[in-house]
């Protein structure tokens, strides 16, 4: 089934029986059967079989198992009348709320098993499974700080995303590249204690080694203070590496990759929808021990306040690669978008009030 996703750009709110709270947008969930129930004050509404309500004993109850006289838990309570099946129709609900329940015309109402008010990005039982993987999945060999997951292959296609920092100790610069189509994690590297000119030079080796097998890297970095070092020495060198292309984000003016919040959360739901329906290979215990504390803070992800995020930044570089390579590439887009679509809140694809919710703006 495929999802389609609209990020809440407008920042609104949503009621719940917590008051009204933050959430990251909504979800089209896909064409299913529908029951309209009817009250014992005339009101409808309609919902799958599946979909749950409380009662007003605060019980949990799924639509399918209501019968004619139960009285659900609202802003004001009512008797279930009448239920009827109506056909089938397209439906919806709430992606990344900080909480499992909200008000549906009046009604309390509990999201579906797609939807997480977990903290963190990554579903934690999928991370449990993930952590036994890598442990054991062998590292195929190292070049100095360069750790290869897999042995490069000749005339292959791969994606390098790079996130740098200031080498001053704190944050990480790393460089993360998976193969192409598979995404099957190839090889990483990270330091803290690296200039942006050694850090250049190493990305330059790397790319040697890919450019001895005939193959051919999409490449970028975030834009940002640092990252502009790197591409002004990518943009400098006398020799370029062959079979290197440089990516840059459409419709912005500045080379690179730039990063808002609305670019950052399109490729966390990237990297969520991917990692949990296994589309794409992580290899690296690292990395995984940074999903591990990769939570929701506010509008966006990061770290949790002593953890470190930088080898997932890269990661979520290397899929914005991916997004501009579907574009052109259809293998890129069937990786890509074989799950789901996303797309701006503000072009409409969804409205409030047609799914009976009640907002409020930011």
């Amino acid at each position: 089934m495929t999802q389609q996703i609209a990020l809440n750009s407008k920042n609104w709110k949503i009621k719940t029986d917590i008051g009204f709270v933050d959430f990251g947008g909504v979800a089209q969930m896909g064409t299913k059967a529908i029951y309209e129930l009817t009250f014992d004050d005339s009101t409808t509404i309609g919902a799958t079989a599946s979909h749950f309500f409380y009662t007003s004993d605060g019980r949990e109850i799924a639509v399918g198992e209501m019968e004619i006289g139960v009285e659900l838990l609202g802003i004001e309570n009512r008797t279930l009348a009448k239920m009827e099946y109506v056909g089938e129709d397209m439906t919806y609900d709430i992606y990344d709320s900080a909480t499992h329940t909200f008000f549906v015309n009046g009604l309390l109402s509990h999201n579906c098993q797609f939807i997480s008010s977990d903290p963190l990005l990554i579903d934690t039982v999928v991370l449990a499974m993930l952590t036994k993987k890598v442990e054991q999945s062998p590292v195929f060999g190292t070049i100095g700080e360069i750790v290869f997951y897999k042995q490069p292959l000749k005339g292959v296609t791969y994606i390098a995303g790079m996130d740098v920092a200031t080498g001053s100790g704190s944050d990480f610069t790393t460089i993360e590249v998976f193969e192409f189509p598979s995404l099957e994690q190839v090889a990483e590297w990270r330091s803290n204690t690296t200039s942006s000119v050694t850090a250049y030079h190493i990305l330059t080796k790397m790319f040697g080694i890919f450019e001895k097998m005939s193959s051919t890297v999409y490449f970028s970095v975030e834009n940002n203070g640092v990252g502009e070092g790197v591409i002004a020495l990518f943009e400098a060198d006398e020799i370029p590496p062959p079979n290197v292309e440089f990516v840059s984000e459409t419709g912005q003016k500045r080379v690179g990759m730039t990063t808002t919040g609305k670019s950052k959360m399109k490729a966390c739901i990237a990297l969520k929808e991917m990692v949990e329906r296994n589309t794409i290979s992580i290899k690296s215990k690292v990395l995984v021990e940074e999903l591990k504390q990769f939570v929701r803070a506010g509008g966006a992800y990061k770290a949790k306040p002593g953890g470190t995020d930088d080898l997932v930044m890269g990661t979520l570089i290397a899929l914005r690669i991916l997004d501009e390579m579907a574009s052109f590439d259809q293998d890129a887009y069937d990786k890509l978008y074989a799950h789901a679509y996303y797309t701006d809140s503000t072009s409409e694809e969804w409205d409030e009030n047609d799914m009976g919710m009640e907002f409020i703006s930011g």
